[in-house]
């Protein structure tokens, strides 16, 4: 027979019916659990319940009682699930603190050691600038534009003496249009039309030639030579190395029971480059926007991976490129616990180190805007298995894919 009483009443019969200790006290007990609560000597699921609802609960306007006489699974369903959620809801909030605390910091950390520092400035490509104009044109002022677009880029210095790159700039008429073309020592040359009249045109014709020439400059690129392989390289990533940045669009999934959970998400990248060779740090945020569902789901899952990227060709416009990486991987899931029939949920965390690998193809790269698409994955050294829950066991390994910008 159910009734419903008011939560002081509940209150009080479980205090006149324990016989042998009641739930509430066993479940507080160092090292108890809900279902050493139910099985206490002495006591009853009804009285486990009770005493669970009065702990866990006491906000509740009211508690519902069930006849003594009639045995019922779910009051002991409700005990073990009420008391799980008294023991770990400190030691669930407090563990997920811990675990963003040290994403933040190791992205914080590995932020600070690839934004470029300013004494490079003194290490910048030392470049001569030649400029060769129609006579109608001032040529010490458009020369002195040049060397000025030339010292926005964080590779190059505009010298007079000690020249490692020469920069030739030249513009000329055809009939009614105007050309701007830039050369780096002896590469192939870059040409944009000037659209316009104005001195504003002819600005951003010179700033998207540039942008292409000083990228593709072959001592940026290769750096000198004579050193050991990796303490050349990074030296080069240090003196000319190029700080990027960049954001993605993710579909990121995880295979766990059997299926593959996708969720949607965002990510954000930082790196430097030099010649064909990428280090940077990485981090991805991805939620379920849907909702609870009848079946366990991927709720959220968040990386935070410090990355190593080779590209195929370090000159051309479009390459593919193969990215290792190591880091951090959080997933937590979420749906009914077995054997409720969907009437209680509950969520399990795991959270650990993991082994990526991403490949993929960057478009437009002699631009300042750069596009590329790509498919990952990657192996947690963790396994995801929790007893006491039980939503997913095992190891549950990610892949996705998505594209970005690159800036």
């Amino acid at each position: 027979m159910r009734r419903c009483l008011p939560i002081g009443e509940v209150r009080s019969r479980c205090v006149r019916r324990k016989t042998g200790g009641t739930a509430k006290q066993a479940v507080r007990t160092p090292g108890g659990t809900a279902k050493q609560a139910v099985r206490t000597p002495g006591g009853t699921a009804k009285q486990a319940y009770e005493g669970l609802q009065t702990s866990a609960w006491p906000w509740a306007a009211k508690a519902c009682t069930v006849d003594e006489t009639r045995p019922s699974g779910h009051l002991a369903t409700s005990a073990v699930l009420l008391g799980r959620a008294t023991q770990s809801q400190r030691t669930v909030v407090s563990a997920h603190a811990a675990r963003s605390a040290q994403l933040i910091a190791l992205f914080f950390a590995l932020a600070i050691l690839l934004t470029p520092n300013v004494a490079m400035a003194q290490s910048r490509i030392g470049t001569c600038v030649r400029v060769n104009v129609p006579s109608d044109v001032d040529a010490d002022g458009f020369r002195q534009l040049v060397r000025s677009e030339v010292n926005r880029h964080n590779t190059h210095q505009a010298v007079e003496e000690g020249c490692t790159s020469h920069l030739v700039v030249e513009m000329f008429r055809v009939g009614k249009d105007r050309y701007v073309t830039g050369r780096m020592n002896a590469e192939v040359p870059y040409r944009t039309q000037v659209e316009g009249e104005g001195a504003r045109s002819l600005e951003l014709a010179l700033e998207e030639t540039l942008t292409v020439v000083l990228h593709n400059d072959p001592v940026r690129l290769r750096g000198p030579g004579g050193e050991a392989c990796l303490v050349g390289w990074l030296g080069n990533l240090r003196r000319r190395g190029l700080t990027i940045w960049g954001v993605q669009l993710h579909e990121m999934g995880a295979y766990a029971n059997g299926k593959v959970y996708f969720v949607p998400g965002v990510g954000l990248m930082l790196a430097r480059e030099a010649g064909p060779w990428q280090v940077g740090l990485g981090t991805a945020l991805g939620v379920d926007l849907q909702g609870q569902r009848s079946s366990v789901r991927l709720a959220s899952q968040l990386k935070v991976e410090a990355q190593l990227a080779y590209y195929f060709s370090e000159t051309a416009s479009t390459s593919w490129y193969a990215m290792g990486s190591f880091g951090l991987l959080h997933q937590r899931f979420e749906g009914p616990i077995e054997g409720t029939q969907g009437t209680f949920r509950d969520e399990q965390s795991a959270s650990g180190a993991a082994l990526g690998l991403r490949t993929g193809i960057e478009l437009l790269r002699e631009t300042n805007m750069r596009m590329h698409i790509f498919v990952e994955g990657a192996a947690p050294l963790y396994s995801a298995t929790n007893e006491d829950i039980g939503l997913v066991s095992g190891w549950t390994p990610t892949m996705g894919g998505g594209v970005g910008v690159v800036f």
